[in-house]
């Protein structure tokens, strides 16, 4: 076993993969088949509200739960995608962002650009 992923599989996680109007599917799906397979997690989609979205190419992304109703998350997954523009100027979402109790600390952003972007912007 790589070193650090035991500790992760004795760990209960709560990880939140969030999805957004005009993302890239490949930034959010890529990393929920990896994520959801880590041992004792419970994954789960959010978005800006329950409502679904459509990503770049018209996928419909359908979220379980809002942000605001979200539990403390341990990771946050924000992907990427032509849509991180709207997403920088949405002052609710980057409010919930910057204070939604993640007890584990962890914010993963699957598109560089997204990294230096959206989460410095909240």
């Amino acid at each position: 076993m790589t070193p650090g992923l035991e500790t992760l599989s004795s760990t209960q996680l709560t990880i939140g993969c969030f999805v957004f109007p005009r993302q890239d599917q490949i930034d959010f799906t890529g990393p929920f088949e990896v994520l959801s397979r880590i041992t004792n997690s419970t994954v789960h989609v959010i978005a800006k509200t329950k409502n679904p979205v459509r990503d770049v190419k018209g996928l419909m992304l359908t979220p379980e739960m809002s942000l605001a109703d979200a539990p403390p998350l341990d990771l946050l997954l924000v992907p990427g995608g032509l849509g991180q523009q709207a997403l920088m100027e949405d002052k609710e979402i980057l409010s919930l962002l910057r204070t939604k109790p993640m007890p584990g600390g962890i914010s993963y952003q699957s598109a560089p650009v997204l990294y230096s972007a959206v989460l410095p912007a909240s």
